[in-house]
């Protein structure tokens, strides 16, 4: 919930798999909800420069 992806979580912690990470990580309502926003946001911004990258149309 630090927002440490988990690749880097488990080499700090020595894991070798991020499954043993995995197996203690539980977030909570709030962190799944805050993640799902920023994703959200990272598409809608995805979005939107790929339709300012697309050439006008002109008639």
């Amino acid at each position: 919930m630090s927002g440490i992806d988990l690749v880097t979580l488990a080499s700090l912690l020595g894991h070798a798999k991020i499954n043993m990470v995995l197996r203690y990580a539980h977030p909570t309502q709030d962190h799944q909800t805050t993640a799902m926003e920023r994703l959200e946001k990272y598409n809608a911004v995805q979005q939107i420069e790929a339709f300012e990258r697309e050439p006008a149309i002109t008639q």
